[in-house]
């Protein structure tokens, strides 16, 4: 028999979890603060995609994300907002679907996902001249 080992997180652990994520977060942005005071601008110029986002996903990595796509005249939205919406999603699946042999056939997909994944983002790092 097998013991039920597996138990639903507490409302508390997953508020450790939120907050662990937050911090990761500042971290790299005080990073990002850090080595453009010492006049590293090369963050600025290169975003460095590391995170998976998705419809829903909210902050300073999607802001990145909506920066990046808009230079790619991809991204319509007036201003950067840093909330991954149904227009930046939108954006995501015309970049995939743009660059469709390099993210999407590797997969054995035909379809835009509109998801920030893994060959979205090795794509978007190679144009902007950063690597994952």
């Amino acid at each position: 028999r097998r013991s039920k080992a597996t138990k639903k997180q507490s409302p508390q652990q997953k508020q450790k979890q939120a907050l662990l994520k937050q911090i990761e977060e500042l971290q790299r942005l005080i990073k990002d603060i850090q080595a453009q005071k010492k006049g590293d601008d090369r963050l600025a110029k290169c975003p460095t995609f590391n995170q998976n986002l998705r419809k829903g996903s909210r902050g300073e990595e999607v802001r990145k994300v909506q920066t990046f796509l808009k230079q790619q005249e991809l991204f319509t939205f007036p201003t950067i907002t840093g909330y991954y919406g149904t227009i930046t999603q939108k954006a995501v699946a015309a970049f995939q679907a743009k660059y469709s042999d390099e993210i999407l056939k590797p997969l054995g997909l035909t379809n835009p996902t509109g998801n920030w994944f893994g060959k979205t983002r090795t794509k978007a790092n190679t144009l902007a001249k950063c690597s994952e």
